[in-house]
């Protein structure tokens, strides 16, 4: 069992415009341009499945479009290999594979996905979702940075009672000016 396709509507890409993408079997690689709707695709999963590995942050209501917001997701038995366990039980009583069907709200500025219609084997579905890095290299220097700002700004609030850093900008700035000049 795999999954086969996902339909999303009123979210990110397919705001305006209902898309699906279909899964030709158990392993897919999602490519394409910026904008083309890979992060639709994978926040979509992520937000359609009850039971989901490790928590991320919700994504902003910014996302969201026009009613209706939803995200439907399909399973299909065989694919390359053996079927798993669940595909196997579900085979063996002569059942149909996982579908469902999840609507977007609004909850307090960011995506809420609630209800559950058609909801077949929910709840023995899971996901893993591995977010792709863009860059590691980078993804790195950025955390480097937020603790180097969060270290100056406890620093600022040890020193002067507050954790604005205006005066050490434009410390900085000065100083960048005298390295250019040099």
């Amino acid at each position: 069992m795999y999954l086969s396709a996902v339909t999303m509507d009123g979210f990110r890409a397919s705001a305006t415009q209902a898309f699906t993408c279909r899964f030709p079997d158990r392993f897919s690689v999602l490519l394409g341009q910026n904008n083309a709707g890979k992060t639709t695709v994978c926040d979509a999963l992520y937000l359609a499945h009850v039971h989901s590995f490790p928590n991320v942050r919700r994504s902003s209501a910014a996302v969201l479009g026009d009613n209706p917001r939803m995200i439907d997701i399909e399973f299909a038995f065989g694919g390359v290999g053996p079927e798993g366990p669940l595909g196997l039980s579900l085979l063996g009583r002569s059942e149909s594979p996982p579908r469902w069907t999840r609507r977007l709200e609004r909850s307090l500025g960011s995506v809420r996905a609630v209800g559950i219609d058609g909801g077949q084997h929910v709840d023995d579905t899971r996901l893993i979702y591995l977010p792709a890095a863009r860059n590691p290299v980078d993804e790195l220097a950025r955390r480097e940075a937020e603790v180097l700002v969060e270290l100056l700004r406890a620093e600022q609030e040890r020193r002067k009672g507050h954790r604005n850093l205006a005066d050490v900008r434009a410390l900085a700035a000065r100083l960048l000016d005298g390295l250019i000049s040099h």
